[in-house]
C-alpha cells in the first residue's frame, strides 16, 4: 500500500504525528462515559421487536428522496421500494414507519390502500404477487420525525446548524419507510435537499449535486447492500471535506472525511493511523468490502460512535482521551462485522460488537507489538469482569443489547480464548471464512459456530455453550505443592477448585488451562483440561519447580486466587482496606488491601475523577503525589479514595493543606 496525501479543500496537509507503546488505560477511561451513555440509548431500546414471521418479501432497492425543513423540523419525501416475492401468498407489503404521516401509496397500477397499526405500514398490493416476481410501491409522506435525541437510535434529528440520522437499532422507521430489520439488505439511492449552504453526505459515493432555487440537492448511491440501521446522511454548513486516498493491490478509495473547519486539525491528528488500519484489516480478514466505494468520518453528536456503512459517525468531542486508534479500529472494523456480515437477528449482536472490541486488541497488536496485545485484552477482561451485571447473563440474547460488561468487553474475550483453543492459524482462517462465506448478507451465531468447527477440525459446542449461550465467568481458587519422589524426580500436585455460585445458570467451565512451571529464568508450559467443581492434577519433574504459574498468558476471563497448599481452599479472603500515611499531605503513601482485582479511584470535593489505577489483589503501596487527568495542579480541600472490586467497595475522605 502506498499512503495517499490527506488535503483540505485543496490546501495539502501534511500529518506527521505518531503514537508510542498502547497505554490501554488513558484510552479506555471513557468507558465510563461510553457506559453511561449505552445505559441511556438502552431506555428507548429494551423492548425490541419478535422476528416477523410474515415477512414474505426481500428489499432488493429502496430510493429515497428527502426535503428537509429546517425552519418547521419538518420532511416532505418520498420513497420507492422495490420488493421479490418469495411466497406465493404475498398480497400485502407490511413495512414500517413510525410518526409520520403517509399522503399516498402508488404503484403502476395506481393508488393503493395502506393500514397504520402501531409502527407499522401495511400496504394492500390489490393481487398476489407470484413467488420470485418483484413489484415496485412509492410512498409519500410528510412530517416531523420522532427524534430520540441523538443519543444511539435517535432517528432523525434536525438543527439550526446540522442534521443527522442515527439509527441502531431501530430508529430508521422513524424517518423513512423500510423494513426496519437487518436481515433485509438492500441497495439504496439518498436524493437529500437541504437549504441552500448546507453541505451532505451519506452512505456510498456522491452522484450529484445541484442548486434548485433556494434549495441544494444531493445525491448519494449505495450499490453495496445495506442494512436499514446503518442508513445515514448528514448535512451541514459547517461542513469542510478532508480528502486522502487508500491504494492497496491495484485498488485506490477515497477516504472522505467532514467535520467543521475547528476540528480539521483533529482529525487529521487523531485519523492518521486510518490507512494503516484499512490495510491491517484487509491482509488479516479480507480486503475491505466496500472498496469501490468510500470511507469515512463524519462530525456528530451521537453518544460515541456509530459504523455506518462506509461512513461512520463520530463525536469529535466525546473524550476518547489523547489515542483514538482503538475507537477508530473498532467503528473501522464494523465495515466487515456488522457491515459487510450483518447480523441475522439482534439477538446475535456478538457479531457486532464483540468482533469489534477483539479488533481494537488486534490492531493494537499490529502497531506496537505482542506484548501490547496482551496488556489491551487484560484491560478488556478486566472491564468485562467490572462490568458483568447481576444477575449475570448470556451474551446471546443479552438483557441489553448494548450491555458493557456482556455484549462488548465479554464478547471481546470470547475472541481472545477461542484464539488461544484452535491456534492462530486456525483463528484466523475462521475469520476469513466467515467473511468470505457471508459478504454481504446476514449471519447469525450458529453459522459462526459452524464455520469455526469445519475450520478448526474441531467440536466447540462446549466452549460456545459456555461463553455464549450461557452466563457468568469461572472464579478459580487453586494451591500446588511439590514432593520429591527421590533419585531427582518430583511431582507437582495441583489442586483447582471453581468457587463460583451456579445460581442464575452460571455453569461449571470446561477449559484447557495453561499452567508454568518456572525452573530459573525458564517457564515450561502444561496445558490441563478443567471441567470439575474439583480437580487434581500432577506434573512429574526431574527438578524442585521455583514457582507454579495459573495461566501466565491471562487467555482465560476469570477471577483466580492462590491460596496455601497447607491451608487448601478454606482460606479466606482478605478484606478491604485503605490506610494512608500522612493524610493531609502530598504526596499521600496509600496501602491497600483487597480479596481480588480492583480500581483505585480519587476525587475531588465535588466528586470529579482525579486519578485512577488498577489494583491486582492482595496487598499494595502506591503514591499519589497529586497528578490528575486535567493536568492541573492539586489545591487544598477534601479529597476521596476509594476502592471498588466486583463484590466490594470502600470510599476514604482526606484533607489535603497545601
Amino acid at each position: 500500500m502506498r499512503r495517499g496525501v490527506m488535503f483540505l479543500l485543496g490546501v495539502f496537509l501534511l500529518s506527521s504525528k505518531g503514537f508510542g507503546t498502547v497505554t490501554p488505560f488513558p484510552e479506555r477511561d471513557v468507558l465510563e462515559r461510553w457506559k453511561r451513555l449505552t445505559e441511556v440509548k438502552l431506555e428507548r431500546l429494551r423492548h425490541l421487536p419478535p422476528p416477523d414471521t410474515l415477512h414474505q418479501f426481500d428489499v432488493i432497492d429502496y430510493e429515497l428522496h428527502l426535503t428537509v425543513d429546517v425552519e418547521g423540523d419538518s420532511i416532505w419525501a418520498s420513497n420507492r421500494v422495490i420488493f421479490c416475492s418469495f411466497s406465493d401468498t404475498l398480497s400485502h407489503l407490511k413495512l414500517h414507519l413510525a410518526g409520520l404521516t403517509v399522503d399516498s401509496v402508488v404503484s403502476s397500477s395506481g393508488l393503493l390502500d395502506f393500514d397504520r397499526p402501531d409502527t407499522n405500514l401495511i400496504i394492500d398490493l390489490g393481487e398476489t404477487l407470484p413467488e420470485g416476481d418483484t413489484d415496485t410501491v412509492v410512498i409519500y409522506y410528510h412530517g416531523i420525525p420522532e427524534s430520540g435525541g441523538g443519543v444511539f437510535g435517535g432517528g432523525l434529528t434536525i438543527g439550526d446548524d446540522l442534521i443527522y440520522a442515527d439509527n441502531e437499532p431501530c430508529g430508521a422507521k422513524r424517518w423513512f419507510p423500510c423494513y426496519d430489520n437487518p436481515a433485509d439488505k438492500a441497495t439504496m439511492t439518498q436524493v437529500i435537499a437541504v437549504p441552500a449552504g448546507f453541505r451532505a453526505v451519506a452512505n456510498g459515493l456522491p452522484v450529484d449535486s445541484a442548486l434548485v432555487g433556494d434549495w441544494w440537492e444531493f445525491t448519494w448511491r449505495e450499490n453495496y447492500p445495506i442494512a436499514t440501521y446503518l442508513v445515514v446522511f448528514a448535512a451541514s454548513p459547517e461542513f469542510i471535506t478532508l480528502v486522502d486516498t487508500f491504494e492497496y493491490e491495484g485498488h485506490v478509495m477515497p477516504i472522505l472525511t467532514y467535520v467543521p473547519y475547528s476540528d480539521s486539525l483533529l482529525a487529521l491528528e487523531k485519523f492518521d493511523h486510518l490507512n494503516d488500519m484499512i490495510a491491517y484489516f484487509s491482509d488479516t480478514f479480507g480486503l475491505y468490502p466496500f472498496i469501490e466505494e468510500k470511507y469515512g468520518h463524519v462530525d456528530a453528536p451521537i453518544g460515541g460512535a456509530m459504523e455506518n456503512q462506509t461512513n461512520t459517525f463520530i463525536n469529535m468531542n466525546a473524550g476518547w482521551g489523547d489515542d483514538w486508534d482503538w475507537v477508530v479500529a473498532h467503528e473501522l472494523s464494523h465495515q466487515w462485522w456488522g457491515d459487510c456480515v450483518t447480523l441475522g437477528d439482534w439477538r446475535d449482536i456478538w457479531l457486532n460488537e464483540g468482533f469489534a472490541v477483539y479488533c481494537e486488541a488486534l490492531y493494537m497488536e499490529h502497531r506496537d507489538g505482542v506484548e501490547a496485545y496482551h496488556e489491551y485484552m487484560n484491560y478488556v477482561m478486566y472491564f468485562a469482569i467490572m462490568y458483568e451485571p447481576y444477575p449475570p447473563y448470556a451474551i446471546y440474547n443479552p438483557e441489553d443489547l448494548f450491555s458493557f460488561g456482556v455484549t462488548y468487553e465479554k464478547g471481546g474475550s470470547v475472541h481472545h480464548m477461542l484464539r488461544h483453543v484452535v491456534g492462530d492459524t486456525a483463528y484466523f482462517e475462521i475469520m476469513k471464512t466467515y467473511l468470505a462465506t457471508y459478504a454481504y448478507k446476514d449471519a447469525v451465531i450458529p453459522d459462526f459456530i459452524e464455520i469455526a468447527e469445519n475450520i478448526s477440525g474441531m467440536d466447540l459446542g462446549w466452549f460456545f455453550d459456555e461463553w455464549i449461550y450461557e452466563p457468568g465467568h469461572p472464579e478459580y481458587q487453586f494451591y500446588w505443592s511439590c514432593d520429591s519422589l527421590g533419585n531427582d524426580s518430583f511431582v507437582v500436585n495441583l489442586h483447582v477448585d471453581q468457587v463460583q455460585p451456579h445460581s442464575n445458570g452460571v455453569p461449571t467451565y470446561r477449559m484447557p488451562i495453561d499452567i508454568g512451571i518456572v525452573n530459573g529464568g525458564d517457564t515450561l508450559i502444561y496445558v490441563v483440561w478443567d471441567s470439575l467443581d474439583s480437580q487434581d492434577f500432577e506434573f512429574r519433574l526431574s527438578y524442585r519447580p521455583d514457582d507454579l504459574l495459573f495461566d501466565p498468558g491471562n487467555w482465560i476471563l476469570k477471577e483466580v486466587q492462590e491460596l496455601g497448599a497447607e491451608e487448601g481452599s478454606h482460606v479466606p479472603r482478605p478484606m478491604a482496606r485503605i490506610r494512608v500515611k500522612s493524610p493531609s499531605r502530598l504526596p499521600l503513601l496509600i496501602t491497600l488491601t483487597t480479596p481480588s482485582s480492583a480500581i483505585l479511584s480519587i476525587y475531588d470535593g465535588r466528586g470529579s475523577l482525579l486519578w485512577k489505577r488498577f489494583l491486582n489483589g492482595g496487598d499494595e503501596t502506591v503514591i499519589w503525589r497529586g497528578e490528575s487527568f486535567s493536568r492541573r495542579a492539586v489545591s487544598s480541600g477534601v479529597y476521596f479514595i476509594e476502592i471498588e472490586g466486583r463484590d466490594f467497595k470502600l470510599r476514604r475522605k482526606l484533607l489535603i493543606v497545601r
